[in-house]
């Protein structure tokens, strides 16, 4: 029992060292996909926060509407920052 313990104590140091270790290169390219339904204050914040974490962000949103989809685009020259907005169409348009 107490070689088993043993044993397995020297397989997680072995696992943890930093003797010998090469860290990983950073990934070169992170895109951040952020799904949304209409522009407020919750939004706004997310897409902040969304640009720390990489230069690509990408927020997604459906067209259900056509006066909701303008008033979107409309706001997004305001509020949209560097974020990219991608309007899909929905085939249950109304």
């Amino acid at each position: 029992m107490f070689k088993a313990t043993r044993k397995h104590y020297d397989h997680v140091a072995r696992q943890l060292t930093l003797r010998g270790y090469t860290p990983a290169q950073p990934r070169a390219h992170n895109i951040v996909v952020m799904p949304i339904g209409g522009m407020q204050r919750a939004v706004v914040e997310a897409l902040r926060y969304a640009e720390t974490l990489s230069d690509d962000v990408r927020a997604i949103y459906v067209d259900t509407d056509a006066r909701a989809t303008e008033q979107i685009k409309r706001d997004w020259e305001t509020w949209g920052g560097r974020v990219q907005l991608i309007v899909l169409p929905s085939p249950y348009r109304s």
